[in-house]
C-alpha cells in the first residue's frame, strides 16, 4: 500500500482530500472509513469491506495493500503508517480507539488534528449541543499517545468540538 494509509471518517473530507493532494498525504493511501463501521473488526477481512479504486492503481499495488488489509503480510503491517483522521469530538476518539483493536500501530493524524486543534484553541469550536452530539462520551483513553496526552484534555478542558470538514479548505 505504499508507506502511509489514512483512515478518514467523513465522506466530504475524504473527497476534498482526494481531489486535492497535498504533500501531508499526496503519497498516502486515502480510506473513507464512515465513522464506525471503518473501525470494526471486520474490516480487515475480505468479507468486511469493498475496495474500489479511484485513479489509476496497478495490480500488483491493488493486491499489495488488499494484502496490508486482511494482514497478509506481516513486513507490511510492520512498515506501513497507519493514521485516522475524524472529528476532533469524543465520537470521533472513539473511532481511533476502535480502530487500534485491528491496527494497533493506527495513531490519529497529526497534519489533520493540529488544525482543528488549532481551531479549538481559539474558540473556533462548536458546543456539543450545537451539532446533536451532546449523548457523546468521553472514550477515556484511546491508545494513542497524542489522542491522550494532547487532543483528549483540549476537548475535556475546552467543551468545544471541531468537525473535520473545515480542514482542509
Amino acid at each position: 500500500p505504499g508507506a502511509m494509509v489514512l483512515f478518514i471518517e467523513n465522506l466530504v473530507t475524504f473527497e476534498v482530500m482526494a481531489d486535492g493532494r497535498q504533500p501531508e498525504w499526496a503519497n498516502a493511501a486515502l480510506v473513507y472509513a464512515s465513522g464506525f463501521k471503518g473501525a470494526a473488526k471486520r474490516l480487515r477481512t475480505p468479507q468486511g469491506g469493498t475496495l474500489y479504486w479511484r485513479g489509476a492503481a496497478s495490480e500488483s499495488d491493488q493486491l499489495a495493500f488488499r494484502d496490508w488489509l486482511h494482514g497478509r503480510d506481516d513486513a507490511a503491517q510492520q512498515s506501513t503508517i497507519v493514521s485516522f483522521y475524524g472529528d476532533l469530538d469524543f465520537a470521533g476518539m472513539q473511532i481511533l480507539a476502535h480502530l487500534r483493536q485491528s491496527i494497533p500501530n493506527c495513531g490519529a493524524w497529526r497534519p489533520g488534528y493540529a488544525a482543528l486543534l488549532s481551531l479549538l484553541k481559539n474558540s473556533r469550536g462548536h458546543r456539543p449541543e450545537s451539532a446533536g452530539k451532546e449523548g457523546q462520551t468521553d472514550p477515556g483513553i484511546t491508545g494513542c499517545t497524542y489522542a491522550d496526552a494532547v487532543l483528549l484534555p483540549a476537548l475535556r478542558q475546552s467543551g468545544l468540538f471541531v468537525d473535520q470538514e473545515v480542514w482542509p479548505e
